[in-house]
């Protein structure tokens, strides 16, 4: 969805934001997103050689855990990052002890080889978790 817009010459413009949202909802999922408020989302719907890139890598380095480990490991990143960054409100959200959360985030840390003080870490565990969940299991 783009934004609301009133002059004419902002119909190209606001027409590509509104392709580029719309990229990137998951297939076969409806959701509205809007474009300029869901960048990672609209990038990796706008790149998929680079979703798929980041999706396997991800994938890959966190196939030696055990599957309840790697989902465990996943819910908390996810928390983390779609939160305010802050492990003892992350704990709170997923019911967990802050250590707890503390060594979730260690060892996503270990696996991946990203470190999550970081900021060019964080955008790619953000973009890699978003190509994660956009690609179904079959494709990775």
């Amino acid at each position: 969805m783009s934004p609301v817009y009133h002059e004419l010459e902002d119909t190209r413009h606001l027409v590509w934001l509104a392709d580029a949202a719309r990229d990137a909802s998951p297939p076969g999922q409806r959701a509205v997103i809007m474009a300029t408020e869901d960048i990672p989302s609209v990038y990796v719907g706008a790149a998929p050689e680079i979703t798929r890139h980041l999706a396997t890598k991800l994938a890959e380095s966190l196939r030696v855990a055990r599957p309840p480990e790697r989902a465990r490991l996943l819910e908390t990143i996810q928390a983390q990052l779609s939160g305010d960054g802050s492990p003892t409100t992350t704990a709170r959200r997923l019911y967990r002890h802050r250590n707890t959360v503390l060594n979730h985030l260690r060892r996503f840390e270990q696996l991946t080889g990203l470190d999550l003080s970081r900021p060019a870490d964080v955008a790619t565990a953000v973009l890699s978790l978003r190509a994660l969940h956009r690609l179904a299991p079959e494709e990775l």
